[in-house]
């Protein structure tokens, strides 16, 4: 990985990684830089002020945005791309900017003076062919009373937020369970976790004074970068230090002093805890609840592997999807254990696929494999489909109690020869390089963000890969993946989907009965076949979480009414092109 040089320049003293272009040889560039400020007083402590600094500085770099995408039209036009938008944290700005090396210091120094001026471009520099032309030229026009002279166009600003409540809003409404489930999640782990309600409340009392913001936002700020590509130790030190310029930042912070998003512990939780939120179905209370108490989970849950459960409803009525979403976390693990979990998610996740896929159900949507929830590691599985979410949580039982339960079973699943087939195939994964700079500074990019600086990371995981043992692997997965606490986020669909308009989409709701009733007697012959005797049980885990089947509702399509109706219409239309084209056939024989 070399030649990698870690460097910081001389002013505001970054930190900042480049890594030139020794392989293709091409005059590209690719910039990335991270401003994080601190968060203001008592922001830690109230989630209404976080929620408030979080919105405002997100409106305020989208409207710069706005004005700098129209004002650098020319610049994409020549080849030059550029991004700027506010992070996932309060405070948080992230800079993209690549294209041709001799052109990108200049495009990086414009976006940084619009991003401390109140984003719009001075006339004077508008109007100057030095401006656009030449390094010198972008510092014409500028103020030199230290106060910004140029103001936040209100037209972007009007557009950026009817765009965001236009977005906010639909996602309150219309989200696909999928992404409800992720959200769940986040709220779930993630501290603190912004609700789409408090962020479209503080949008709605957002005003044009957001052009308030850069006057304090960069008084207390650090900045992260990372470039790669055909360029010079001593040209990034002057396209930083003229980016920290225009920044003006007046006290710069460590990066590990900068607040961050933390995860909940699972580990750390006393007791196991049952939160359910969204209101109830009517018709479905009682039997949802008879359905938890024979599918055992929830009786299970005081097990010290399962610290938390969380069931929701489906919010979107247009959605007859159901959700089940079982982590494991391991927290912030070593290289070795690192390979050893990427290994494991290859090897299962095509037998999550084909177990569930093929022998199951059609019309399932799942997926497991290796997460990451900030810095913690995890392993995930992940169904959706029209059925209760028991049920698929029943199913994702099967499977992993299939490869966890022993280590008879474990070597009954991934014999010798399937599990080498497994690690050559990773192995050849992790070595495909990258086709382009740009390609190669986005993998990079993670290193920064998560503070781990292995650029090296796949060359690495390859070495530990190679040396592994079958037994120390096995040993991981049934010492180190099994026993730690279970997460298990189950999202259940509405018992009727009510049309509802998207905010795009106001006034021009439609009746949509049809689709009600079948959905009410989807769920009735569910309901019925839920009440059968139960026939086996699957411990997921020894002594911990027990899934036991409500019946076999939605394992055949054919277990619906609806489908045996449309069944005995095929058979009957069947029988009479049969009818049919034997009595032509008969006439046709009469003429001879």
């Amino acid at each position: 990985m070399e030649p990698w040089h870690h460097f910081r320049a001389l002013r505001r003293k970054p930190q900042i990684y480049l890594k030139q272009d020794d392989t293709f040889l091409l005059p590209k560039l690719s910039a990335r830089l991270c401003i994080k400020t601190s968060l203001p007083s008592g922001a830690s402590a109230k989630q209404d002020i976080l929620t408030e600094f979080y919105m405002r500085v997100w409106v305020y770099v989208q409207t710069v945005a706005e004005m700098v995408y129209e004002a650098l039209y020319d610049a994409e036009v020549a080849g030059l791309y550029f991004l700027l938008n506010g992070g996932d944290w309060p405070g948080k700005i992230c800079l993209l900017a690549q294209g041709f090396s001799d052109k990108l210091p200049l495009l990086v120094d414009k976006l940084t003076f619009a991003l401390s001026h109140s984003g719009a471009m001075p006339p004077a520099c508008e109007a100057s062919e030095e401006c656009s032309g030449s390094p010198g030229g972008a510092t014409k026009g500028r103020p030199t009373n230290g106060e910004p002279k140029f103001r936040l166009d209100r037209r972007a600003f009007d557009v950026v937020k009817e765009n965001l409540h236009r977005k906010i809003s639909n996602s309150m409404l219309c989200r696909t369970v999928s992404q409800q489930a992720a959200t769940l999640r986040g709220e779930t782990l993630e501290i603190p976790c912004l609700s789409y309600e408090d962020l479209l409340r503080v949008l709605e009392q957002t005003t044009l004074d957001v052009q308030e913001v850069p006057k304090t936002l960069f008084e207390r700020a650090c900045v992260e970068g990372l470039v790669v590509g055909n360029i010079s130790s001593a040209e990034v030190c002057v396209m930083v230090e003229m980016a920290l310029k225009n920044l003006n930042i007046e006290t710069t912070l460590d990066s590990n002093s900068v607040p961050e998003k933390a995860v909940v512990d699972l580990a750390s939780l006393d007791l196991a805890r049952l939160r359910s939120s969204g209101s109830g179905v009517a018709g479905l209370d009682e039997e949802r609840e008879a359905m938890q108490c024979r599918t055992l989970v929830c009786e299970e849950l005081k097990a010290s592997e399962v610290k938390l459960k969380t069931r929701s409803e489906n919010s979107n009525t247009q959605d007859r999807n159901s959700v089940a979403f079982l982590r494991f976390q391991l927290g912030n693990l070593e290289d070795r254990e690192r390979s050893m979990l990427s290994l494991f998610s290859h090897c299962i996740s095509q037998a999550f696929f084909d177990d569930l896929r093929t022998q199951q159900q059609l019309d399932y949507v799942l997926h497991a494999h290796r997460s990451f929830q900030l810095r913690s590691q995890g392993m995930h599985f992940f169904v959706a489909g029209s059925t209760f979410s028991d049920l698929m949580t029943l199913r994702i039982g099967r499977l992993v109690e299939k490869y966890l339960s022993s280590e008879q079973g474990l070597h009954a699943g991934l014999p010798d020869a399937l599990c080498e087939k497994h690690r050559s195939a990773l192995v050849s994964e992790l070595r495909v390089r990258p086709q382009n700079a740009f390609e190669e500074a986005q993998r990079y990019t993670r290193e920064i963000s998560t503070w781990y600086f292995m650029f090296n990371r796949h060359d690495r995981t390859i070495a530990e890969l190679c040396r592994l043992e079958k037994n120390e692997f096995f040993h991981f997965i049934l010492h180190r993946l099994r026993p730690p606490p279970v997460l298990l986020l189950c999202i259940d669909r509405q018992a009727a989907a009510a049309p509802r308009a998207i905010a795009t989409c106001e006034g021009h709701q439609e009746e949509n009965s049809g689709d009600a009733a079948e959905t009410k007697e989807m769920q009735e012959a569910e309901t019925q076949e839920a009440k059968k005797p139960q026939q086996e049980t699957c411990n997921l885990l020894r002594g911990g979480l027990t899934f036991a089947p409500h019946g076999s509702c939605g394992s055949t399509p054919l277990e619906h009414p609806k489908c045996w109706r449309e069944t005995g219409a095929l058979v009957l239309v069947i029988l009479c092109v049969v009818v049919i084209l034997k009595g032509e056939k008969r006439g046709f024989l009469s003429l001879f």
